[in-house]
């Protein structure tokens, strides 16, 4: 028998807001639309579920709160809940889950931002959390990755590595802060070269659209 690998080397991310997962079956209808790419750890944004959850044979966790608003996930391959150390649920704008990697570990959260028109106490609120959490959390050995619809109206600047010229509105301060945060990212995975972007298989007969990936 093969042995399982417990640790990855390198892995593919990404991140889909679903808008919805609160109709019946909506997590393993999903995963069909899902079968045909090829992933490791995706942020899920939007499910409106309510609680915590770990739902398709565990490889799918949720993190929402009491009403059926925001909602946020994080689905793995099987190769990723194989090496899962630990997973974070702190509300339902934000989880997180740690990884064991062939060297060190990864840290991937998943955020769903509050609306760039909402109030600044809104938006400094969930910044402020987010900063704190990653402080406090965070080891010496984590790869970090934030991943998510962080609801920013970008503008139209191109701005490498992470923003290509093809934005639209007005950049707000939360883009600002959204570009930052990618940068930074951005940085730190050129240094550990440890993640790859999705690879597509075949869409095959079923032709389902390509799910946003960071």
């Amino acid at each position: 028998m093969a042995r399982e690998e417990r640790s990855m080397r390198n892995f593919s991310v990404g991140c889909w807001n679903v808008t919805t997962l609160k109709y019946a079956l909506a997590p393993d209808h999903l995963m069909i639309a899902l079968k045909d790419y090829r992933y490791d750890i995706i942020a899920l944004s939007e499910t409106h579920l309510l609680g915590q959850e770990e739902v398709c044979k565990g490889r799918m966790l949720l993190s929402g709160g009491r009403k059926h608003y925001a909602g946020v996930g994080i689905l793995m391959s099987s190769r990723a809940k194989r090496t899962l150390l630990t997973s974070y649920h702190m509300s339902d704008r934000m989880m997180a889950a740690r990884f064991q990697l062939t060297k060190g570990t990864l840290l991937f959260v998943a955020v769903y931002a509050p609306i760039s028109s909402a109030d600044t106490d809104v938006l400094d609120d969930f910044y402020e959390q987010l900063q704190d959490w990653i402080d406090n959390n965070r080891k010496t050995r984590d790869i970090l990755i934030v991943a998510g619809d962080f609801n920013a109206k970008l503008g139209n600047q191109h701005t490498l590595p992470v923003m290509g010229p093809h934005g639209i509105g007005k950049e707000m301060l939360v883009a600002t802060v959204s570009l930052i945060f990618a940068w930074l990212i951005t940085s730190q995975l050129h240094t550990h070269g440890s993640a790859n972007v999705p690879r597509k298989k075949s869409l095959g007969s079923q032709g389902q659209a390509m799910p946003k990936m960071l």
